[in-house]
C-alpha cells in the first residue's frame, strides 16, 4: 500500500486557501510582473494564499458539482476518506476566480470588450455553476483616464458583478502596494466560501446517526477540519479533527477492515498532532501521539499482516518524529527526555520488528498471485484494492490471493534495512543534538546490526568499535564485551586480519567478561593467525544471512594468509592480553639521564618472548634504539618490567615529552609486528597510562631575596629590589629574573598595577600606566654572569592603585656548565606586599575671608586649598612644585616653580594655597548660575630615602558659579594705632548694564571716630563704580569691631528694591571685614600725638603704615 511507508503529499501539505486566475498570459511582460508580485516573496505579512493560473476557456473544466440528496436514510457509503477530495479543493476548485481583462476606461472600444468580457464571465459562471465560487475582475490599464464612473457602471451591469469585485490595476502605479490590496479583497472572499463550505458540510451532518452513517460522520469532520484549516482557524480545525477521531474509535473494527480506519486515523492523528504544535502545545501533541499508539496497537487486523502493522507504527513514529523536529526548527523548544530522536529510534525500533515479522510470515511465499489483486485502484484511502468499496470480504478466494501478493511484494520490494537505518541515522543525530551519548551509542549498535543483516559488515564494525570504547571508559564491561563480539563476527566475515588480532588480544583480556571456554577458544584462534593459519568460524554465526557467508569467508582466509607477505602491524587496544605499559613522571628536572620503565605483561595462557622492542616520542631526537635485551620472555600471568634510558638535551627545556608509541614482535610471528599507541592525556588514554612528560629546569642553588621596604603605598612606583647570592660551584651565565603578577589573570588586580623594570607615571590615578591585558605580562631582567659566590642586586618597580595584598611571581632561570655538558637552572618563589594608603587628601574652597564656601561669584577672587594629611608608616617627602591644572572657565595663579621639599611624618599636615577666580565672560550668558569643574591637582610626592617622584593626580570638585549684579572691593591697613587715622577706601562697581541707585548708611561705633559721609546715595554708571571714602580714628586699642556699612539698592522710584536686598547684605558679610586691628602707642609716640591736632595730617605725624593685602590664612602656602 502507498500509504504504507509515508504519507501522501496532499496529507502532509498545509492547506491554503485556493485563489485562481484567469486571462494572464505570462508570456506578456506585464502579466508576468503580476504574476510574479503575487506569488514571490510571500512573507509572514502577507495573507496565505495559493495561485494557480487557469488555462483558456477552450481548455478550462472544473469537476461538476454533485447533487444535493434529500436524505441519507438509505445511503450506504464505500468507504470513509476519498483520495482525491483534498487535492480537489486544494489544487483543482478555487474559492475565488479572479479575471484580468486589459481595458481603458477611454478606450474606443469600451463597448465591444465589455461585451467580450461579460461573455466570458458568463461562461466561467457556467463551469462553475452549483458552487460558492466567487468572480472577480481586475483591468490592467495602460493609462488613467476620466470619466471612470459611468464607464464602471455600465462595466458591472454588463458582467453582472458588484463593484466590490473589480479592482484596476495600472502599469504606471505602484504594483506591489496594488497587489497586497487586492490580496486583501480576496482573502476576505475565500473567507466566506469556506465559511459557507462548512455550513453546508454541517447541513448534511444533522442528517446522520451513528448507528447507520459512522463512516459519513468521520468525513464530514473531516471536511470541517480541513475547510477550517483553509480559513486559519486551527482552534477550530483542531476540535474537528479530534471529533472525527473520538468517531473513528467508536466504529466497530474488524480484522479486514481496520486497514481503512488505521489508516484515516494515522491521518487524522498527523493533523492533531501538526495543529497542537503551531498552536504552541506540544505537550497536548506528545500526550495524544502516545494515546494514538496505544489505542491501535492491539488493531493488528488479519494475523498473516501483522508486519503490516508494525510498518503503520514506523511511519506513525517517523511522522511524528519529523512533525516534532520541524517545530523545534521554528522555535519550539525541547529537552533531553523529550524531543525527536526518541521517535525516530521507535519508529526504528517498529521498523526492525516489521523486518522480523516478515521474515516469518513472509518467506514461503514465493510466486505472485494471477490475475494480480492489487491492480485496480482504490477511490478510498486504506482500502484493499481486491474488494474496493467493500470493508468485509466477499470473496475468500481472492481475499487470500491479495493477501498473499502483500506479502509477495513485501518479501521481494521492501528494503528494510535501507528503511531501518535511514531511521537510525536521524535518531542519531538528534541524540548527538541533545548530548544523549548512551542512547546515541544504543542506536549505534542497532544500527550495526541492521547493517550486519545487510551484510555490510565493514561499516558495523567502524560504528561497533567507537561504542565499545565509550562503554569501556564507562565501566560497562558487559556492553563492552558484547560489543566486541560483534565486531570481532564482521572482523572474520571480511577478513579484516588487523581488525581480527586486536578484538582476540582485547577479548581475551583480563577486562573482558567473556567465560573462561570463550577465552580459550578466542586465544586459539589468535595463535592460529599469528602462525599464518586460518581462524576456526565463529559460532555465533548462525543467522540466515551470516551462514551463507560462513563458508565463504573461510575459504578467503586461507587465500590471504597463503599470500601474506610483510610485516603486518596491529596496533593493541587498550587492554590487551599481551600489553605493555609506560610510566612517566609527570615533571622531570634535567640533569640527569631519564630511565622510562616498560611493563610487559601477559595474561594469555602461553609464554610469549618478546623481541625488537623500540619507542617513539614527539621529538624525534630521541627515536634512537634503546638498552633493551633481545629477547624477554615472559611467562603466563607474569609481568616484566624493562628500562629505557633516555640522554635529554638542555635545549629541550620547558617542552613536553610524549611517548607517542612503543613497537615490538613476538617470537614466532614473523609476519606481525605490534605497536601500542599512546594519546595525550584525557583523550581516550587510561588514567593508570603516564605517557607524557615535562622537562623542567635543575634546581637553582642562586639565593633569591627580597630587600624591599615594605608596605607598598598606594599611587607609588615600589623599589621592588631583589638580592642574588650565588652558590653554585661554577660561573653562571645568562641569569634571568622574571617577574609577574601571580594574581595577573583577575582583572581586578591586572587593571590596577604594573610591574616594569623601570618607574613610570599613570595618565588617571586609578589606571597604572595605561591599560594592561588580561594575560599575565612579564617583565624580565638579566645578568650576563655571576661568579660562584658574587652577590648581585637588581630593581623592579610596581605600582597598585588599589589597597590589598599584591603577590609577584619572581622566577630566577641561567644556564652552569657542568661535567662539560650546559644545564639550564630554575628556581620560583613568590612574595607578598601589602599596599596600604599613604596620605589623605581634603580640597576646600575658601573666600577672602578664610571661609569655606559652597559657591562662587564671578569676578571675585577665592582660594583653592589642597590639604595633605599623612598615612603613612614612613615619612614622605611633598615636593612644592605640585601644580594645579584649571580647567576653563576657572583661572589659577600658579606660583612660580619651587624645589622645596617638606618632609610630612605620619599624622603631619601640609596645606597649599592657589588663589583664583572665575572671569563673567568665560560662561554661558544666558544663565544665572552654572556648575563648574575646578580642575585636578597634581601632587609630587616621594617616600623618604627614595630618589623616585611619584605623581598623585586628584579630581577637584564641582561648584556652583552664580553671577551678581554688584561687587564691592574695599582697601583698608593690615592694621591701625590708637589715635592715628586710618583710610578705608570702599568701591562699589555695576556688572550690568543699567544704571544702579543705592542708599550707603554708615553705623557710629564705640570704638570708632570716622569722617565721611554717614548717609549718602549713589548712582553707579553701567560697567562703572564708585569710590566712598572714610577716615577712621581708633579710640581703643585690640581687634576692634568696625562702624557696620549697610548698603540698600533702590529701584528707579527711589524706593527699596526688595528682590536685590539679600544679594546685597550677603555681598557686604562676605566681602568687607569685620573687624580691625588696633595697636596701642609707644610711649615717646604717646607725648608726640599730645602735641598735635588729632584732626590733621602732618608729615611729622605720620606713621609708616604697609597698605592692606589680601590676608592669607596661617599655615596656608601662597
Amino acid at each position: 500500500m502507498e500509504e504504507l511507508d509515508c504519507f501522501p503529499a496532499e496529507i502532509t501539505r498545509s492547506p491554503q486557501p485556493l485563489v485562481a486566475f484567469f486571462g494572464l498570459d505570462l508570456g506578456k511582460n506585464f502579466h508576468r510582473r503580476v504574476w510574479d508580485v503575487f506569488t514571490s516573496n510571500r512573507g509572514l505579512d502577507r495573507h496565505s494564499l495559493y495561485f494557480v493560473n487557469l488555462p483558456s476557456l477552450e481548455e478550462l473544466s472544473f469537476p461538476p458539482a454533485k447533487q444535493k440528496k434529500t436524505s441519507y436514510e438509505w445511503y450506504v457509503p464505500k468507504g470513509i476518506l476519498k483520495k482525491n477530495w483534498i487535492n480537489k479543493h486544494q489544487n483543482v476548485v478555487p474559492s475565488v476566480v479572479v479575471m484580468f481583462i486589459e481595458l481603458n476606461w477611454n478606450d474606443p472600444e469600451f463597448v465591444s470588450k465589455t461585451q467580450d468580457s461579460a461573455a466570458k464571465v458568463q461562461k466561467l459562471k457556467k463551469l462553475l455553476q452549483g458552487r460558492g465560487t466567487k468572480i472577480s475582475v481586475v483591468l490592467l490599464q495602460t493609462e488613467s483616464s476620466t470619466g471612470e464612473t459611468e464607464s464602471l457602471t455600465t462595466f458591472c451591469t454588463e458582467c453582472e458583478i458588484s463593484p466590490r469585485s473589480l479592482s484596476v490595476i495600472g502599469h504606471r502605479d505602484q504594483l506591489l502596494a496594488s497587489v497586497i490590496r487586492l490580496e486583501a479583497t480576496l482573502h476576505e472572499v475565500s473567507q466566506n466560501y469556506y465559511h459557507n463550505a462548512i455550513k453546508n458540510v454541517r447541513s448534511h451532518k444533522d442528517a446522520l446517526n451513528k448507528s447507520t452513517h459512522m463512516l459519513l460522520m468521520i468525513r464530514h469532520m473531516f471536511k470541517i477540519g480541513y475547510f477550517n484549516e483553509m480559513k486559519n482557524d486551527l482552534h477550530s480545525a483542531q476540535k474537528a479533527y479530534q471529533t472525527a477521531y473520538s468517531l473513528v474509535l467508536e466504529s466497530k473494527m474488524t480484522d479486514f477492515n481496520v486497514s481503512e480506519y488505521r489508516t484515516v486515523g494515522g491521518f487524522i492523528n498527523y493533523k492533531i498532532c501538526r495543529l497542537a504544535f503551531k498552536l504552541n502545545l506540544p505537550r497536548d501533541a506528545i500526550s495524544h501521539f502516545r494515546k494514538h499508539l496505544d489505542n491501535f496497537k492491539s488493531k493488528s487486523g488479519v494475523p498473516e499482516l501483522s508486519w503490516e502493522h508494525a510498518a503503520w507504527q514506523s511511519t506513525q513514529a517517523a511522522m511524528f518524529a519529523q512533525l516534532f523536529l520541524d517545530a523545534h526548527r521554528n522555535g519550539q523548544q525541547a529537552i533531553q527526555t523529550q524531543h525527536p530522536g526518541i521517535y525516530f529510534q521507535l519508529a526504528a525500533d517498529y521498523a526492525t520488528s516489521r523486518r522480523k515479522l516478515a521474515e516469518e510470515q513472509c518467506s514461503q511465499i514465493q510466486s505472485y498471485p494471477d490475475p494480480d489483486p492489487l491492480q485496480q485502484a482504490t477511490d478510498f484511502y486504506g482500502q484493499r484494492p481486491w474488494r474496493p468499496g467493500k470493508l468485509e470480504p466477499v470473496d475468500i478466494q481472492r481475499e487470500k490471493e491479495g493477501i498473499e501478493a502483500l506479502q509477495y511484494r513485501e518479501r521481494t520490494k521492501t528494503k528494510h534495512s535501507q528503511i531501518i537505518i535511514r531511521l537510525q541515522t536521524a535518531a542519531v543525530e538528534q541524540f548527538d543534538a541533545f548530548n544523549s551519548p548512551r542512547m546515541k551509542n544504543q542506536v549505534l549498535v542497532h544500527m550495526a546490526e541492521e547493517l550486519m543483516a545487510d551484510q555490510k559488515y565493514d561499516k558495523a564494525m567502524d560504528c561497533l568499535h567507537p561504542c565499545a570504547e565509550l562503554y569501556r571508559r564507562e565501566g560497562w564491561f558487559t556492553l563492552s564485551t558484547a560489543t566486541l563480539l560483534k565486531a570481532m563476527k564482521c572482523a572474520f566475515l571480511t577478513i579484516n586480519i588487523e581488525n581480527y588480532v586486536c578484538l582476540c588480544l582485547d577479548l581475551t583480556s583480563a577486562e573482558s567478561t567473556c567465560s573462561e571456554q570463550e577465552k580459550i577458544r578466542i586465544e586459539q584462534n589468535l595463535w592460529l593467525v599469528l602462525g599464518v593459519k586460518p581462524p576456526l568460524p565463529e559460532p555465533s554465526l548462525t543467522g540466515k544471512s551470516e551462514r551463507a557467508s560462513v563458508g565463504q569467508a573461510a575459504k578467503n582466509w586461507k587465500e590471504k594468509l597463503d599470500r601474506l607477505s610483510g610485516e603486518t602491524v596491529v596496533n593493541l587496544p587498550n587492554t590487551s592480553v599481551v600489553d605493555i605499559v609506560p610510566s612517566l613522571p609527570n615533571v622531570f628536572k634535567l640533569g640527569d639521564p631519564m630511565k622510562i620503565p616498560l611493563v610487559l605483561k601477559n595474561h594469555s595462557r602461553k609464554a610469549v618472548t618478546i623481541c625488537d622492542v623500540s619507542c617513539q616520542f614527539n621529538l624525534s631526537e630521541y627515536n634512537r634504539p634503546g638498552s633493551f635485551p633481545a629477547t624477554v620472555e615472559v611467562e603466563p600471568g607474569d609481568t616484566v618490567s624493562l628500562e629505557y634510558t633516555v640522554l635529554l638535551d638542555a635545549s629541550h627545556v620547558d617542552k613536553v615529552l610524549r611517548l607517542l608509541s612503543v613497537r615490538f614482535s613476538l617470537a614466532g610471528s614473523d609476519n606481525f609486528s605490534f605497536r601500542k599507541e599512546f594519546k595525550a592525556r584525557g583523550v581516550g588514554q587510561p588514567p593508570a597510562v603516564h605517557c607524557e612528560t615535562k622537562l623542567a629546569p635543575r634546581d637553582s642553588n642562586i639565593d633569591l631575596r627580597f630587600e624591599g621596604c615594605p608596605p607598598l603605598l598606594v599611587g607609588e612606583w615600589f623599589d621592588f629590589k631583589l638580592t642574588l647570592n650565588s652558590g653554585e660551584s661554577a660561573k653562571a651565565s645568562e641569569v634571568e629574573v622574571l617577574c609577574w603578577l601571580r594574581d595577573g589573570v583577575d582583572p581586578l588586580i591586572s587593571d590596577t598595577t604594573s610591574l616594569s623594570t623601570f618607574p613610570g607615571y599613570p595618565s588617571t590615578p586609578t589606571t597604572p600606566g595605561g591599560s594592561q591585558p588580561l594575560e599575565m605580562v612579564k617583565s624580565s631582567i638579566v645578568v650576563p654572569v655571576l661568579e660562584p659566590g658574587d652577590s648581585r642586586s637588581i630593581s623592579f618597580y610596581i605600582r597598585a592603585s588599589t589597597l590589598g595584598m599584591r603577590a609577584v611571581a619572581c622566577q630566577l632561570r641561567y644556564t652552569i656548565e657542568l661535567d662539560g655538558n650546559v644545564c639550564t637552572c630554575s628556581s620560583f618563589k613568590v612574595f607578598e606586599v601589602d599596599v596600604s594608603t599613604p596620605f589623605s587628601m581634603d580640597i576646600s574652597v575658601l573666600n577672602l575671608m578664610l571661609e569655606r564656601i559652597n559657591q562662587l561669584t564671578t569676578d571675585e577672587p577665592f582660594l583653592i586649598v589642597p590639604t595633605v594629611s599623612s598615612l603613612s608608616p614612613h615619612n614622605l617627602m611633598i615636593h612644592a612644585d605640585s601644580r594645579l591644572e584649571a580647567r576653563n572657565p576657572v583661572q589659577i595663579d600658579n606660583l612660580s616653580p619651587s624645589s622645596d621639599v617638606h618632609e610630612l611624618s605620619r599624622g603631619a599636615k601640609f596645606e597649599f594655597g592657589f588663589p583664583a577666580k572665575v572671569p563673567r565672560h568665560k560662561l554661558l550668558s544666558q544663565f544665572d548660575s552654572e556648575s563648574v569643574h575646578l580642575g585636578k591637582f597634581h601632587l609630587m610626592w616621594r617616600r623618604s630615602g627614595s630618589e623616585t617622584v611619584n605623581q598623585t593626580v586628584f579630581e577637584l570638585q564641582n561648584i556652583n558659579v552664580a553671577t551678581s549684579f554688584m561687587s564691592l572691593n574695599y582697601d583698608l591697613p593690615a592694621y591701625g594705632v590708637l589715635r592715628t587715622p586710618a583710610k578705608f577706601v570702599i568701591q562699589v562697581l555695576n556688572k550690568t548694564d543699567a544704571v544702579q541707585e543705592y542708599s550707603l548708611t554708615m553705623d557710629p561705633s564705640d570704638s570708632f571716630m570716622f569722617s565721611g559721609p554717614k548717609q549718602l546715595r549713589v548712582k553707579v554708571f553701567p560697567r562703572d563704580l564708585v569710590k566712598i571714602v572714610y577716615l577712621l580714628y581708633p579710640l581703643l586699642s585690640g581687634s576692634l569691631v568696625l562702624p557696620k556699612l549697610k548698603i540698600l539698592p533702590l529701584t528707579s522710584g527711589g524706593v527699596a528694591s526688595l528682590d536685590k536686598c539679600g544679594t546685597v547684605e550677603e555681598i557686604v558679610s562676605r566681602t568687607l571685614p569685620l573687624e580691625f586691628l588696633v595697636l596701642p602707642l609707644k610711649k615717646v609716640e604717646e607725648k608726640n600725638v599730645k602735641n598735635s591736632n588729632p584732626f590733621e595730617l602732618k608729615e611729622l605725624t605720620v606713621i609708616d603704615n604697609p597698605p592692606f593685602i589680601n590676608p592669607v590664612k596661617k599655615g596656608v602656602k601662597s
